[in-house]
């Protein structure tokens, strides 16, 4: 993928949404003639989560809302999104990319799944839901 015919689009066609895997932040960033888009883009991207740092630098300096979606995307697509606790949106002050993603996050089940579950990647059974215990997302039922 190369950066500035991706800005060129984005800007020129005024694309609102984009989806694709953690690299394209880190090209987009990494590109020398960035610029913040000053149109509303949204953007979902599937695979590992980028570092919260490259979140925060891709919406503060390419003005791109950034959702990270879980699932076999290459597969399936995402089977769920991450959605912030709604007590961050009015937190004074909000808080930081590093603490939102060291956070509990709510996943939503998209239609082709019924259920989803939170397990020990070692075990495969499900973790407390505490708020605090590390797990794995795992799709539990697929709806039929």
């Amino acid at each position: 993928m190369r950066a500035e015919p991706n800005f060129d689009l984005v800007t020129r066609h005024r694309i609102q949404y984009l989806a694709g895997a953690p690299v394209i932040m880190n090209t987009l960033l990494a590109h020398p003639q960035r610029y913040k888009f000053q149109h509303p883009v949204e953007a979902v991207f599937g695979g590992a989560p980028p570092p919260p740092a490259v979140i925060a630098r891709f919406e503060a300096e390419i003005g791109v809302k950034t959702t990270c979606a879980y699932g076999m995307t290459e597969m399936y697509g995402p089977v769920c999104t991450h959605h912030p606790d709604p007590d961050w949106l009015t937190a004074d002050p909000p808080p930081t990319a590093d603490a939102l993603l060291a956070k509990r996050i709510y996943l939503s089940p998209d239609a082709t799944v019924e259920e989803l579950r939170v397990m020990d990647p070692e075990t495969l059974t499900p973790v407390p839901a505490d708020g605090e215990t590390i797990g794995e997302v795992r799709v539990a039922r697929i709806n039929s």
